[in-house]
């Protein structure tokens, strides 16, 4: 007997193997992207309480959004 999965379900399913995923491999991305410099640029020059809130991030590694979606197109495929 064949199981037919939903569409919701099918989406449910990629959204949550997906997020295990990052949780199992985000340390290692995010270390990845701080040593190859993918770093958040600094902003905010004319704003200084702004500044020095930027101030207090600065090794923020960006690009974690790519990562998340890389790891549902992976999931999904």
């Amino acid at each position: 007997m064949e199981r037919r999965v939903s569409s919701v379900q099918g989406a449910a399913m990629v959204a949550l193997a997906s997020a295990a995923v990052c949780l199992a491999l985000g340390r290692v991305v995010i270390r990845k992207l701080a040593g190859w410099q993918c770093l958040a640029p600094t902003r905010y020059e004319d704003c200084p309480p702004l500044q020095s809130y930027q101030s207090t991030k600065p090794p923020t590694p960006t690009m974690g959004g790519l990562f998340v979606l890389a790891a549902a197109v992976v999931v999904a495929a």
